[in-house]
């Protein structure tokens, strides 16, 4: 016998299946239709040369694992990529284990079930989707599907690639056109095989604001004027997390007062967490989103920072004053806050709450930091008048002392503002390090400020998001 059969299994799916040694390498055949073996392993080898260097490839997803071929060419070219594999075989699954398919740096999960099924259920996207799906010489009628081809078209990630293997079903790439762009489409003997990207160049986003809050004006003119480069969709903090499987990304932006969202942040972060969602900002801190404690821990710190406590127990720490602020560790916008005599101090039971001196400073300023570079700064006129801010150009001791507090926070990127006040002496203590949604005062800022805030913090969702301008 010219190619010796090693063994043969019956699959109520596949029916015979049969394993061949085909020159010392395995043959996997089906309705004598090849579904590994040296062949598919040249033109899955070829597919993926087609794939430009400028690509990173960290996520893959298989339809269709076939006798397993290809996974090593896979991994051979990206060998730090993760490989999900959902075949509904169970027999070819075994084939494949049996056949030494998966090296063992190989890092991959196989979801045994139906590709047009399973694919519903994945709320992630993918750098690189690998479409075989075939029963014996047969393409996958459900291919063509609308609703198949955008369960495809989520879960590929922005500046992602998909390949599928036509083999001789052509219609199929004027299917896939209707809601991907096509890239190129190639010959290899007795395969076609296309590639595939999003044809959309506005991604999805899920703009998450309060539009109740007491300044709704500037999310609503920031996610119009997003509207250019993404496709956004604004959601309150109380529907978010129904919406977040649905979108690759989310803006966080003035979803305050904070305090009332309290669990809804706990359930965003999680759902950002497991579904592997970009956020922006992205949740970084391991408490509640507005939680201060951190300021104690920089006052005990030795950092420049209003002293600050948690306990009575502490009250000794801080300068003696004649007044204390006394605010909510998860407050925000200077809600809740109190201000008593150090003798009615003695007499208040708190929980949860911070313990400041009453500072006398001339006023206070803010520095925007994006991807930890200054952008901008705005000062209030005098201590009196907080809100009335305006643009100030500070010095470069003044960049220096807010940038120690970003080195600190050592955010991975986004947006951040550090709150401070100005002393007589014209130093200054940190606030507070604002990293989840600053308010960025747009209306405040002249027009060549703006633009160029705008277009920094667009760059910066870019990269993050790893989106081509």
């Amino acid at each position: 016998m010219l190619f010796p059969k090693l063994f043969k299994r019956s699959s109520k799916k596949n029916g015979i299946i049969s394993v061949f040694r085909f020159f010392g390498s395995p043959k996997v055949v089906v309705n004598s239709f090849e579904q590994a073996g040296d062949y598919l392993i040249h033109v899955w080898k070829n597919a993926i040369s087609h794939i430009p260097k400028s690509n990173t490839i960290e996520s893959i997803l298989m339809l269709g694992l076939g006798g397993g071929c290809s996974v090593p060419v896979i991994h051979k070219k990206f060998p730090h990529a993760h490989l999900t594999i959902i075949e509904w075989d169970e027999e070819m699954i075994a084939i494949a284990k049996e056949l030494n398919a998966f090296p063992k740096t190989c890092l991959y999960n196989i979801i045994h079930g139906d590709a047009c099924e399973e694919i519903q259920k994945i709320h992630r996207t993918f750098d690189l989707i690998l479409v075989d799906l075939f029963t014996g010489g047969a393409t996958e009628p459900r291919l063509a599907d609308e609703e198949m081809i955008h369960s495809l078209l989520k879960t590929l990630a922005p500046n992602g690639l998909l390949i599928l293997n036509l083999f001789k079903t052509f219609s199929l790439v004027a299917a896939f056109q209707k809601q991907f762009h096509l890239c190129k489409t190639w010959r290899d003997k007795h395969n076609t095989l296309a590639m595939f990207q999003h044809d959309n160049p506005r991604l999805p986003l899920l703009f998450i604001t309060n539009p109740k809050n007491s300044d709704p004006k500037e999310d609503r003119f920031l996610a119009q004027w997003l509207q250019s480069f993404f496709d956004v969709t604004v959601v309150d903090p109380k529907k978010a997390t129904e919406q977040l499987p649905f979108f690759p990304f989310c803006l966080i932006r003035n979803a305050w007062p904070s305090d009332l969202f309290e669990q809804e942040f706990k359930q965003m972060r999680k759902v950002v967490i497991d579904k592997n969602i970009k956020s922006y900002n992205p949740f970084h801190r391991a408490g509640f989103v507005e939680d201060k404690t951190y300021l104690i821990d920089l006052y005990r710190a030795g950092f420049p920072v209003i002293p600050c406590i948690d306990s009575l127990a502490d009250l000794d720490q801080l300068p003696v004053a004649n007044t204390y602020l006394i605010k909510p560790k998860n407050g925000c916008s200077s809600r809740v806050i109190k201000i008593v005599s150090r003798k009615n101090l003695q007499h208040k039971t708190l929980h949860h709450h911070l313990i400041q001196p009453v500072v006398s400073f001339t006023n206070e300023c803010s520095f925007y930091f994006v991807d930890g570079n200054f952008v901008y700064a705005l000062a209030s006129a005098n201590r009196h008048a907080r809100w009335n801010l305006h643009e100030f150009i500070p010095t470069k001791t003044d960049i220096a002392f807010a940038k120690q507090f970003i080195d600190w926070n050592a955010l991975p990127y986004g947006l951040e503002r550090i709150d401070t006040c100005r002393l007589s002496n014209g130093s200054m203590l940190l606030m507070e390090v604002e990293s989840e949604m600053p308010m960025l005062c747009l209306h405040l800022l002249s027009d060549k400020t703006r633009k160029h805030v705008l277009q920094t913090l667009l760059e910066s969702m870019q990269r993050a998001f790893n989106v081509s301008p």
